[in-house]
């Protein structure tokens, strides 16, 4: 990897300094300075969108923005690992709160839009996402906290130390890399140093680091996650005020890999009398 790879995802002093404010606000809006926000982010972007989690067999595809009916649906693919998970819902939030165009039109995110080590040019818009989600999730305040803490110092940085620090902010390798050039406490040529390191084979020396450390290999794991916003409580209330049938609502609890059994609805036999009621009012 060259500087000019790296060199490439720089933007201007002008907008990285609009971005850190827009992060540091809502981080303060949200209650969380000086904390780490990890997998809360699902709820946050929960409050800000119909927020869907579904398991599609596909790397590539990330997560999407949407605007449908006057509403706007978020979507993040949990066959992903769990760490991508987490900067894709950091990212999406960027769109849904600042970019107006998405608002109306929508946004895919593919894992090259998340490519953190500059093998793809972004467009200004998705740089400016990643970056913030990379401030969202790891602010520089925080960072520099812990980066303290572990007594940590720019020229004896191993990689295990960057593993802790995964471990520590729920985000993928480069991001950590990346935050640490960002807020300058590496080099360009220590981030390209460790930028270079491979972290997506189980043999590749992060990945390994990880096992044998025992960290953030939980961060790995593709959760399969099912979630789709509130459907789970409005089918069962509907069939509790028996608005839809017990077939109606075994198809949509299926839809999360559910059964009407798993909320102690269990289906009884029909006596003569119910029959006669059922055929009655059919």
């Amino acid at each position: 990897m060259s500087a000019n790879v790296v060199s490439h995802l720089e933007l201007s002093q002008e907008i990285v300094k609009e971005l850190e404010f827009k992060a540091n606000t809502k981080i303060s809006e949200l209650g969380k300075s000086l904390r780490i926000i990890k997998e809360e982010i699902f709820g946050i972007i929960a409050k800000n969108s119909i927020f869907l989690q579904y398991p599609i067999e596909d790397d590539e595809l990330c997560g999407f923005v949407c605007p449908k009916g006057g509403k706007l649906f978020s979507f993040v693919n949990s066959y992903i690992q769990f760490d991508k998970q987490i900067f894709a819902a950091a990212h999406e939030l960027y769109h849904i709160w600042y970019d107006e165009d998405v608002l109306k039109h929508g946004d895919f995110i593919s894992l090259s839009t998340l490519n953190l080590n500059g093998d793809n040019k972004l467009s200004l818009k998705e740089n400016m996402a990643n970056r913030f989600a990379a401030m969202l999730l790891v602010p520089k305040r925080v960072l520099r906290n812990e980066l303290d803490e572990l007594d940590l110092r720019p020229n004896n940085l191993k990689l295990f130390d960057v593993i802790r620090l995964m471990d520590v902010f729920g985000v993928p390798y480069k991001a950590i890399v990346r935050r640490l050039y960002e807020i300058d406490f590496i080099s360009l040529d220590k981030c390209l140093e460790l930028m270079n390191l491979s972290d997506k084979e189980e043999d590749s020396p992060v990945r390994i680091a990880q096992k044998r450390l025992q960290l953030g290999v939980e961060q790995q794991r593709r959760t399969n996650t099912i979630r789709f916003d509130g459907l789970l409580d409005a089918a069962l209330y509907a069939f509790e005020e028996k608005k839809i049938t017990e077939d109606k609502l075994k198809y949509l609890l299926s839809l999360a890999r559910k059964g009407p059994e798993e909320f102690g609805i269990s289906r009884k036999a029909m006596n003569e009398k119910d029959i006669l009621e059922f055929l009655e009012n059919d």
